[in-house]
């Protein structure tokens, strides 16, 4: 459990991708509030969530932070605007995204790369960080060495590279730019605290480079397709996970590596019938 001052977390139990079973959102601030990622329509994250706000008495939410445009980050925004009539504030990409499915709130600002803010107390670096998403950013807490990273690091496991959405070339960019920062410690948006942020961020910059690896290994031997690799590549691996079947995970996974290495020309696509098959160039 993290001790950093002016950091709360508050689990919501949304309608997320197993084997999380909630998202974490956060208050921030030592007396009024910043809220990050205020969860989705599930009445049960609704009520907890808007429980949690009306404990603050005489304190209030002056903003909403959304890290990027996914349900069970955002769907909760309009229950808490109603009742706090905070600031909404995304990154650019994430508003062009989210559009009108707002019905109460609205985005009242727009977050860049790099921009440094300071709210209730809290003073923030705005880091740009896609790959999980185009629009994803974290939040870089520079006095106490801690990272607010949505779904760009998450408590558990690895974060799901889905294209078209997901790029894996951009993911891997996005974790190498976090190791310029000094990291102790990450507020992920699904699992517990991370401690060692840092290592975290290593770990999964090899992980990724790893599966790349084994990639590019298996294609020496013949051309084969995304179906095929997962079969080799996660053989010793439970793909039954809390109930979850994850093959379908790893399968857009292995494809978003495939497309970074035929974007790098190290490997080539050909079509077979009606079944995509990858070799090397």
């Amino acid at each position: 459990m993290s001790t950093v001052p002016g950091v709360q977390t508050i689990f919501l139990p949304t309608k997320t991708i197993p084997p999380a079973q909630g998202t974490n959102a956060y208050f921030l601030g030592m007396k009024n509030r910043t809220l990050v990622d205020p969860g989705d329509e599930n009445p049960q994250s609704i009520e907890k969530i808007l429980s949690e706000v009306k404990s603050l008495g005489d304190h209030r939410i002056t903003d909403i932070i959304i890290t990027h445009a996914h349900p069970d980050h955002y769907e909760g925004v309009d229950a808490v605007f109603e009742l706090t009539g905070a600031r909404v504030l995304t990154h650019e990409s994430a508003a062009q995204k989210l559009g009108e499915k707002f019905k109460k709130a609205r985005i009242t600002s727009f977050l860049s790369d790099n921009q440094e803010i300071e709210l209730n107390g809290l003073k923030m670096k705005v880091i740009h960080s896609p790959g999980h998403s185009p629009e994803s950013i974290c939040l870089y807490l520079e006095d106490h060495k801690a990272l607010i990273s949505g779904d760009t690091i998450v408590g558990f496991g690895t974060v799901v590279i889905s294209p078209p959405e997901g790029d894996m070339a951009q993911y891997l960019i996005s974790l190498k730019r976090l190791l310029n920062y000094d990291i102790d410690t990450i507020f992920p948006g699904h699992g517990p605290c991370v401690e060692r942020g840092r290592e975290k961020i290593e770990e999964y910059i090899e992980h990724r480079l790893l599966r790349e690896y084994q990639v590019l290994k298996e294609l020496q031997s013949d051309r084969k397709s995304v179906k095929q690799l997962v079969k080799t590549i996660y053989r010793e691996l439970d793909m039954m996970v809390h109930g979850t079947d994850l093959h379908e995970r790893a399968e857009r996974s292995i494809l978003a590596h495939l497309i970074k290495l035929e974007d790098e020309n190290k490997v080539a696509k050909e079509q077979v019938d009606e079944e995509t098959f990858y070799t090397l160039k």
